[in-house]
C-alpha cells in the first residue's frame, strides 16, 4: 500500500467536523424549538384560561340582565378583534334547568363534552377548536369559550420563522466550522507528516552504520586474516558505534523534549561562566581537528532565566557544528556578554558557511546543508528547541565561503 494512501485530507477531516457539528447544532435548535413551541403555547393558553376566569367573575355579577338578549345576537364567531390577535370574540352559553341553550353566537353550536364543564378545558366546536370554561350562576349553568385560532397562529408563525432561519443558521455553523476544522486539520496532519518523516529519517539514519557494522563482522568472519585486519574492522565497527550511539542520544533528547510536560527548573545561567566553561570543554576537540578556538567577553556577566544544561547543550551544538565543518587551520570564537540589554552568545567559525536557499531549513530535522557523514542533522533542531524554550532569539548570519555567525539573545536579568 502507497504511503499516500494513509495520508489524511485536512478538507476531508474539516468537513466531517463541520457536517457532524451542524447535525449537533440542527439536533440542538430543534429541540430548542420545540421547547420555545411548548412555552408559547402554554403561556397562550393561560392568558386564554385568565381570559374566561375573568368572563365567568363578570357574569356572575352581571349576566341576569342581558341573558334574553343572547338568541337575538346573529354574528359570526370565530374571528380575532382587528386590534389585538388575541382579543378573539367571547362566545357565552347559557343552560338552564330545563336544557335549553342560550347563546350570543346561535350558530356555534355546543357539544354535550361542555354542557357541564368547570375547569378550562379545550373541546371542538362546529369544527373550531375553543378553550371553555363553566360555572354555575342562579339556576343556570353558563359556559365561555375562545377560540385557540390565535395560538395555531402564532405557532404557525413561529414555526414558519424557524424554518426559514435553520438553513441560514446551518450554513452559517458548516461554513464556521469547515474553516476553523480546516486550520485545526492543517497542522495535524503537518505535525502527523512531520512524524512520518522523522521516523523514516531516523531509520535511515540508523539502518547506515548497522549496515557498516554488519559488512566489518561479516568480512572479518568469511575468513582468516591477519591482525591488521582485524585492527581495521573493528575501528570501522568503533567508529560507526560511536556514530549511532550519538544518533541514539540525540533522538531521546528530542523525544523527552518533545514528550516532557514540565521542563527542567529554570535558574539564573551567566551566559560568560557558560561560554568559559565550553571553551574548556572543546578545546582538546578543536586542537585534534587543527582548528583554533577561543572566547572573548562583552561584560563581566550576562544573566538570563534557563535551565543550566540547556544551555550547556546549546554551546555545545554551536561549537560542535562549528568544529564538524570548519576546515583544517581555520578558527571558532565564541563571544558572550551584554549588548543592548539582551545576554548574547555568538559563535563564529572560519568554514563554508551557508548559503541563503539553505537558511529556513538549517532547523529541519535530520536537514543537512552538507553530504558530510558526520552528524545526523539533529543537532541544530535541539538548538532551535532550546532557544524557543527559553524565549531567545536567534541571530545567523550566513557568509558563503567567508564563515558562518549563529548568536542567541535572550533578555537579561
Amino acid at each position: 500500500m502507497s504511503t499516500q494512501s494513509h495520508e489524511l485530507n485536512p478538507r476531508h477531516l474539516a468537513t466531517n467536523v463541520a457536517l457532524s457539528a451542524t447535525a449537533v447544532v440542527a439536533a440542538v435548535y430543534m429541540v430548542i424549538s420545540i421547547i420555545i413551541a411548548l412555552f408559547v403555547s402554554s403561556s397562550l393558553t393561560g392568558q386564554l384560561d385568565s381570559r374566561l376566569r375573568t368572563a365567568l367573575t363578570d357574569l356572575s355579577e352581571g349576566v341576569p340582565p342581558y341573558i334574553g338578549q343572547f338568541s337575538n345576537q346573529s354574528t359570526s364567531f370565530g374571528t380575532p378583534s382587528p386590534s389585538n390577535h388575541f382579543e378573539t370574540p367571547l362566545v357565552i352559553w347559557i343552560i338552564s334547568p330545563n336544557g335549553i341553550i342560550e347563546s350570543n353566537y346561535p350558530n356555534a353550536v355546543l357539544p354535550d363534552s361542555g354542557l357541564n364543564v368547570t375547569s378550562p378545558t379545550t373541546i371542538t366546536v362546529s369544527k373550531t377548536e375553543f378553550r371553555v370554561a363553566g360555572q354555575t350562576i342562579g339556576s343556570s349553568h353558563i359556559v365561555v369559550g375562545l377560540s385557540t385560532e390565535p395560538i395555531s397562529s402564532t405557532q404557525g408563525s413561529l414555526l414558519t420563522g424557524e424554518l426559514i432561519a435553520l438553513p441560514f443558521l446551518l450554513a452559517f455553523i458548516f461554513i464556521g466550522s469547515y474553516t476553523v476544522g480546516l486550520r485545526v486539520a492543517r497542522p495535524i496532519e503537518a505535525a502527523r507528516q512531520r512524524q512520518l518523516e522523522f521516523t523514516a529519517n531516523a531509520s535511515h539514519e540508523l539502518r547506515t552504520p548497522l549496515s557498516v557494522i554488519e559488512a566489518q563482522a561479516g568480512i572479518a568472519l568469511s575468513q582468516k586474516r591477519k591482525p591488521e585486519a582485524y585492527v581495521e574492522a573493528f575501528t570501522h565497527v568503533r567508529d560507526e558505534t560511536s556514530r549511532m550511539r550519538h544518533l541514539l542520544e540525540e533522538l531521546l533528547w528530542l523525544a523527552r523534549f518533545d514528550g516532557s510536560e514540565s521542563p527542567p527548573p529554570f535558574e539564573s545561567v551567566d551566559c560568560v561562566a557558560s561560554s568559559e566553561m565550553a571553551l574548556e570543554r572543546f578545546t582538546p576537540l578543536a586542537e585534534q581537528h587543527g582548528l583554533s578556538l577561543s572566547a572573548s567577553t562583552l561584560s563581566p556577566h550576562a544573566l538570563i532565566d534557563a535551565p543550566p544544561e540547556w544551555i550547556e547543550r546549546l554551546l555545545g551544538v554551536l561549537i560542535d557544528n562549528a568544529i564538524k565543518y570548519t576546515p583544517q587551520g581555520g578558527t571558532i570564537s565564541i563571544e558572550a556578554g551584554m549588548q543592548q540589554g539582551r545576554a548574547v552568545i555568538t559563535v563564529q567559525d572560519s568554514g563554508p558557511g551557508i548559503p541563503e536557499e539553505e537558511l529556513p531549513h538549517i532547523f529541519d530535522r535530520f536537514h543537512r546543508v552538507s553530504n558530510s557523514p558526520e552528524g545526523a542533522g539533529l543537532g541544530l533542531s535541539i538548538a532551535d528547541a532550546i532557544v524557543q524554550a527559553t524565549h531567545g532569539k536567534w541571530d545567523v548570519e550566513p557568509a558563503p565561503g567567508t564563515g558562518l555567525r549563529m548568536g542567541v539573545s535572550w533578555q537579561g536579568v
